[in-house]
């Protein structure tokens, strides 16, 4: 059991690690190389849509709507990421799923600060609160969706131990 135990701290540390680095790296993005991501995006999601909106004057309005969406969306998946990730990690040490979130969520609101504030040294792209505040919401998202992996996984557990061991009990000699 510990060897899985030290496997799993293994796997969802470097998958946090990973998640926090990617983060770093996309923030350490000017301006235009972080548009030019986004741009891809969006160019393939207005793609879709313009054959519904004929108006050029319509398809610039949706345009400029849905790309920053698309940043913020980023950002909120990027942190729920690095929350599902974190809330692994933490829970391989802590056996209170109570307790479970209380690491996790703090520390991914300082480290959504410090990437805001990292921003700030980037040419072109600045720090902003509403952005501390989408990346927090997708570490919540995150360390919910970890909760829910773990509760059922230990729901599927409960099951198969109980179908063992009524199996074992009705093939025990009489």
């Amino acid at each position: 059991m510990y060897q899985h135990k030290k496997t799993m701290a293994v796997i969802t540390g470097t998958a946090t690690a990973a998640a926090m680095i990617l983060i770093f790296c996309f923030s350490a993005e000017n301006d235009d190389l972080s548009s030019e991501t986004s741009g891809k995006i969006l160019e393939v999601l207005c793609s879709i849509v313009h054959w519904l909106i004929r108006s050029a004057d319509k398809q610039a309005a949706f345009d400029a709507f849905l790309e920053i969406y698309i940043r913020k969306l980023a950002h909120f998946t990027e942190f729920a990421i690095l929350g599902l990730f974190s809330t692994m990690f933490y829970a391989v040490w802590q056996k209170n799923r109570i307790r479970l979130p209380l690491l996790p969520l703090p520390l991914g609101f300082v480290y959504a600060c410090s990437d805001e504030w990292h921003q700030t040294f980037i040419p072109g792209r600045c720090g902003e609160f509403r952005d501390v505040l989408i990346d927090a919401a997708g570490v919540a998202a995150g360390v919910l969706a970890a909760m829910f992996i773990l509760w059922l996984s230990a729901r599927i557990r409960q099951k198969k131990n109980r179908k063992e061991t009524n199996h074992s009990s009705s093939n025990a000699p009489v």
